[in-house]
Protein backbone atom coordinates (compact mmCIF):
# COMPACT_ATOMS: atom_id res chain seq x y z
CA UNK A 1 0.00 0.00 0.00
CA UNK A 2 1.51 3.38 -0.93
CA UNK A 3 2.61 5.61 1.91
CA UNK A 4 0.54 8.78 2.17
CA UNK A 5 2.17 12.19 2.60
CA UNK A 6 5.64 10.63 2.73
CA UNK A 7 5.54 9.99 6.50
CA UNK A 8 5.67 6.76 8.45
CA UNK A 9 3.62 5.92 11.52
CA UNK A 10 6.33 3.52 12.71
CA UNK A 11 8.06 5.42 15.51
CA UNK A 12 11.08 3.11 15.45
CA UNK A 13 11.83 4.20 11.88
CA UNK A 14 11.79 7.91 12.65
CA UNK A 15 15.08 9.73 12.95
CA UNK A 16 16.93 10.23 16.23
CA UNK A 17 16.64 14.00 15.74
CA UNK A 18 12.85 13.70 15.41
CA UNK A 19 12.59 11.68 18.63
CA UNK A 20 14.85 14.08 20.54
CA UNK A 21 12.78 17.06 19.42
CA UNK A 22 9.59 15.25 20.43
CA UNK A 23 11.05 14.62 23.91
CA UNK A 24 12.10 18.25 24.22
CA UNK A 25 8.69 19.63 23.31
CA UNK A 26 6.90 17.13 25.58
CA UNK A 27 9.04 18.16 28.55
CA UNK A 28 8.65 21.83 27.70
CA UNK A 29 4.88 21.52 27.36
CA UNK A 30 4.66 19.82 30.74
CA UNK A 31 6.84 22.53 32.29
CA UNK A 32 9.21 19.91 33.67
CA UNK A 33 12.10 21.18 35.78
CA UNK A 34 14.00 18.09 34.65
CA UNK A 35 14.29 19.38 31.10
CA UNK A 36 17.95 20.32 31.37
CA UNK A 37 18.96 17.00 32.87
CA UNK A 38 17.04 15.00 30.28
CA UNK A 39 18.55 16.96 27.41
CA UNK A 40 22.07 16.59 28.80
CA UNK A 41 21.72 12.82 29.22
CA UNK A 42 20.69 12.52 25.58
CA UNK A 43 23.49 14.73 24.35
CA UNK A 44 21.12 17.47 23.24
CA UNK A 45 22.85 20.85 23.22
CA UNK A 46 20.70 23.62 24.63
CA UNK A 47 20.64 26.90 22.79
CA UNK A 48 20.66 30.23 24.63
CA UNK A 49 16.92 30.36 24.03
CA UNK A 50 16.56 26.92 25.67
CA UNK A 51 18.53 28.18 28.67
CA UNK A 52 16.25 31.20 29.00
CA UNK A 53 13.16 28.99 28.89
CA UNK A 54 14.62 26.61 31.44
CA UNK A 55 15.55 29.47 33.77
CA UNK A 56 11.89 30.49 33.81
CA UNK A 57 10.86 26.89 34.53
CA UNK A 58 13.33 26.70 37.40
CA UNK A 59 11.84 29.86 38.92
CA UNK A 60 8.32 28.42 38.64
CA UNK A 61 9.15 25.01 40.09
CA UNK A 62 12.05 25.66 42.48
CA UNK A 63 11.81 29.34 43.34
CA UNK A 64 13.62 32.56 42.51
CA UNK A 65 16.78 31.67 44.46
CA UNK A 66 17.22 28.51 42.39
CA UNK A 67 16.70 30.55 39.22
CA UNK A 68 19.37 33.04 40.32
CA UNK A 69 21.80 30.21 41.01
CA UNK A 70 21.02 28.66 37.64
CA UNK A 71 21.79 31.97 35.96
CA UNK A 72 25.02 32.46 37.92
CA UNK A 73 26.23 28.99 36.93
CA UNK A 74 25.68 29.60 33.22
CA UNK A 75 28.83 30.03 31.12
CA UNK A 76 29.49 33.68 30.32
CA UNK A 77 28.92 32.95 26.63
CA UNK A 78 25.29 32.08 27.43
CA UNK A 79 24.59 35.23 29.41
CA UNK A 80 23.04 37.46 26.79
CA UNK A 81 19.84 39.50 26.42
CA UNK A 82 17.74 36.30 26.41
CA UNK A 83 18.94 34.81 29.69
CA UNK A 84 19.25 38.22 31.37
CA UNK A 85 15.76 39.01 30.12
CA UNK A 86 14.41 35.74 31.52
CA UNK A 87 15.84 36.52 34.97
CA UNK A 88 14.47 40.07 34.75
CA UNK A 89 11.03 38.66 33.99
CA UNK A 90 11.30 36.38 37.03
CA UNK A 91 12.11 39.34 39.28
CA UNK A 92 9.15 41.26 37.89
CA UNK A 93 6.77 38.37 38.52
CA UNK A 94 7.96 38.25 42.13
CA UNK A 95 7.58 42.06 42.44
CA UNK A 96 11.30 42.31 43.29
CA UNK A 97 11.64 45.90 42.13
CA UNK A 98 15.15 46.71 43.34
CA UNK A 99 16.56 43.51 41.86
CA UNK A 100 14.74 44.07 38.56
CA UNK A 101 15.96 47.64 38.21
CA UNK A 102 19.52 46.71 39.18
CA UNK A 103 19.52 43.95 36.58
CA UNK A 104 18.14 46.34 33.98
CA UNK A 105 20.99 48.76 34.70
CA UNK A 106 23.48 45.89 34.43
CA UNK A 107 22.04 44.97 31.02
CA UNK A 108 22.47 48.57 29.87
CA UNK A 109 26.02 48.59 31.22
CA UNK A 110 26.79 45.45 29.19
CA UNK A 111 25.14 46.97 26.10
CA UNK A 112 22.59 44.18 26.01
CA UNK A 113 19.56 45.31 24.06
CA UNK A 114 16.46 45.55 26.22
CA UNK A 115 13.57 43.98 24.36
CA UNK A 116 9.97 45.13 24.39
CA UNK A 117 9.23 42.08 26.53
CA UNK A 118 11.62 43.36 29.20
CA UNK A 119 9.93 46.76 29.25
CA UNK A 120 6.51 45.10 29.32
CA UNK A 121 7.56 43.03 32.34
CA UNK A 122 8.74 46.13 34.18
CA UNK A 123 5.57 48.04 33.31
CA UNK A 124 3.52 45.17 34.72
CA UNK A 125 5.63 45.31 37.87
CA UNK A 126 5.07 49.05 38.30
CA UNK A 127 1.35 48.64 37.65
CA UNK A 128 1.07 46.01 40.36
CA UNK A 129 2.98 48.24 42.77
CA UNK A 130 0.76 51.25 42.15
CA UNK A 131 -0.92 50.83 45.52
CA UNK A 132 2.46 51.42 47.15
CA UNK A 133 2.95 54.72 45.26
CA UNK A 134 6.24 53.41 43.89
CA UNK A 135 8.16 55.72 41.56
CA UNK A 136 10.99 54.42 39.36
CA UNK A 137 14.28 56.31 39.44
CA UNK A 138 14.79 59.16 36.92
CA UNK A 139 17.26 56.92 35.08
CA UNK A 140 14.69 54.15 34.70
CA UNK A 141 12.01 56.62 33.62
CA UNK A 142 14.39 58.10 31.06
CA UNK A 143 15.23 54.65 29.74
CA UNK A 144 11.55 53.80 29.31
CA UNK A 145 10.73 57.04 27.51
CA UNK A 146 13.78 56.68 25.25
CA UNK A 147 12.66 53.15 24.38
CA UNK A 148 9.14 54.28 23.46
CA UNK A 149 10.57 57.16 21.45
CA UNK A 150 12.83 54.79 19.52
CA UNK A 151 9.94 52.39 18.91
CA UNK A 152 7.62 55.29 17.98
CA UNK A 153 5.17 53.78 20.46
CA UNK A 154 2.88 56.60 21.54
CA UNK A 155 0.31 54.37 23.22
CA UNK A 156 2.84 52.63 25.46
CA UNK A 157 4.46 55.96 26.32
CA UNK A 158 1.09 57.38 27.33
CA UNK A 159 0.36 54.26 29.36
CA UNK A 160 3.67 54.55 31.20
CA UNK A 161 2.99 58.20 32.02
CA UNK A 162 -0.40 57.22 33.45
CA UNK A 163 1.38 54.74 35.73
CA UNK A 164 3.76 57.47 36.89
CA UNK A 165 0.96 59.96 37.51
CA UNK A 166 -0.70 57.57 39.95
CA UNK A 167 2.38 57.89 42.14
CA UNK A 168 3.46 61.52 41.61
CA UNK A 169 1.66 64.79 40.96
CA UNK A 170 4.15 66.07 38.38
CA UNK A 171 6.07 63.74 36.08
CA UNK A 172 8.37 66.53 34.91
CA UNK A 173 9.26 68.36 31.73
CA UNK A 174 11.73 65.73 30.51
CA UNK A 175 8.99 63.11 30.34
CA UNK A 176 6.67 65.37 28.36
CA UNK A 177 9.46 66.46 26.02
CA UNK A 178 10.17 62.80 25.27
CA UNK A 179 6.45 62.21 24.74
CA UNK A 180 6.31 65.10 22.26
CA UNK A 181 9.27 63.63 20.35
CA UNK A 182 7.54 60.25 20.34
CA UNK A 183 4.40 61.77 18.82
CA UNK A 184 6.53 63.50 16.18
CA UNK A 185 8.54 60.35 15.39
CA UNK A 186 5.34 58.35 15.00
CA UNK A 187 3.70 61.01 12.84
CA UNK A 188 0.88 61.32 15.37
CA UNK A 189 -0.99 64.49 16.29
CA UNK A 190 -2.74 65.61 19.45
CA UNK A 191 -5.59 67.99 20.04
CA UNK A 192 -4.99 68.17 23.79
CA UNK A 193 -1.21 68.30 24.26
CA UNK A 194 -1.04 72.09 24.58
CA UNK A 195 -3.83 72.04 27.14
CA UNK A 196 -2.17 69.19 29.05
CA UNK A 197 1.08 71.09 29.38
CA UNK A 198 -0.73 74.17 30.67
CA UNK A 199 -2.70 72.10 33.18
CA UNK A 200 0.49 70.35 34.33
CA UNK A 201 2.27 73.72 34.47
CA UNK A 202 5.08 72.29 32.34
CA UNK A 203 7.48 74.43 30.35
CA UNK A 204 9.35 72.67 27.56
CA UNK A 205 12.49 73.61 25.67
CA UNK A 206 12.47 75.69 22.51
CA UNK A 207 13.14 72.60 20.38
CA UNK A 208 10.24 70.75 22.00
CA UNK A 209 8.03 73.81 21.56
CA UNK A 210 8.64 73.71 17.81
CA UNK A 211 7.75 70.01 17.67
CA UNK A 212 4.70 70.74 19.80
CA UNK A 213 3.46 73.17 17.17
CA UNK A 214 3.87 70.45 14.54
CA UNK A 215 1.94 67.75 16.38
CA UNK A 216 -0.81 69.97 17.80
CA UNK A 217 -4.12 70.20 15.97
CA UNK A 218 -7.34 71.99 16.83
Amino acid sequence: MPQLFGRTKNVSKRSKKYLEEALYFRLFKEGSSELSEAMSKRGMNKTVSDQAIHLDLVAKTRGITAAENYFIDLPETLKNHLTYGALLNCYCKELMTEEAEALMEKMKELNLGLTSMSYNSLMTLYTKRNGQKYVPSPEIVGSFMAHFEQQKDVDRAEGFIEILKKAVDNVGANVFESLIRTYAAAGRTSSVMLRRLKMENVEVSEASQKLLEVISVE
